[in-house]
């Protein structure tokens, strides 16, 4: 369980009645039962959140790729030019040269 910080908080007499009577219905404290209801109230506020924000990518005028190699090819092609073998190949060359100068460094 996570450290406990104290809030106060000030509620009328209806309001806390209905949260004592809430927290003996359910077997627990007070502080539990608000907290509780704080959990059940965010864990609605995120679905909500999210529901938005799905009905927003619904709404937005997206080309549909006609298949993931096609996608593949086109994403390759736009954000790598060299292509992602070349890439592989510039990389393996580049970590040679490295442990080379490290060799020289070291060895005299």
């Amino acid at each position: 369980m996570s450290y406990m910080r104290r809030l106060d908080i000030q509620l009328d007499d209806e309001r806390r009645r209905r949260l004592e009577e809430l927290g003996k219905e359910r077997g627990v404290s007070v502080t539990e039962a608000l907290s509780g209801l704080i959990d059940n109230a965010y864990t609605d506020f995120v679905q909500e959140r999210r529901k938005r924000a799905a009905t927003r990518l619904i709404g937005l005028d997206v080309e549909i790729p006609p298949d993931p190699v096609t996608l593949s090819r086109e994403l390759e092609a736009a954000y790598q030019p060299c292509g992602l073998p070349q890439l592989k190949a510039t990389l393996l060359v580049h970590n040679r040269a490295a442990a080379d100068v490290d060799r020289l460094a070291v060895d005299p």
